[in-house]
């Protein structure tokens, strides 16, 4: 069992603010959905020493560029 940090909920919390209120364009739903679904895909096809690392960029791969309000350099700086 992999042991994680608090970086991975972090993100979580982020990606799903910043996401608040989008929905997809194809389904309606809501938009913070995806990168979790990203994020359970990554935990589950890959072999990783930094899992953790990995889900976490899966959680906030588009919020630089959905999110208005989110820079890479606040990115940088929170994780």
């Amino acid at each position: 069992m992999i042991k994680f940090t608090g970086m991975f909920e972090k993100a979580l919390e982020f990606s799903m603010e910043k996401h608040k209120g989008q929905k997809r364009k194809v389904s309606n739903m809501p938009y913070y959905r995806h990168p979790i679904s990203v994020a359970k895909n990554v935990e589950e096809f890959k072999k990783s020493t930094n899992l953790e690392l990995l889900m976490t960029v899966a959680l906030l791969h588009d919020t630089v560029e959905d999110c208005t309000n989110v820079t890479i350099q606040e990115i940088t700086e929170l994780f």
